[in-house]
């Protein structure tokens, strides 16, 4: 039987898609990456601060 992948690949690709799954920002008010915190995720957005929802 041959093994696809040994111990130390799965454990890299696990960690991989565990950190690369997460979001730069959402859309639920309650996250604490939402609308409600866009200004402060990225320089760039900024402006987001100065909005009202």
């Amino acid at each position: 039987m041959h093994r696809i992948m040994d111990n130390e690949s799965f454990l890299f690709f696990a960690l991989f898609l565990i950190f690369c799954d997460e979001q730069e920002f959402s859309y639920d008010v309650n996250s604490p990456n939402g609308p409600n915190h866009w200004g402060e995720l990225n320089p760039k957005w900024s402006t987001c601060n100065n909005g009202d929802m």
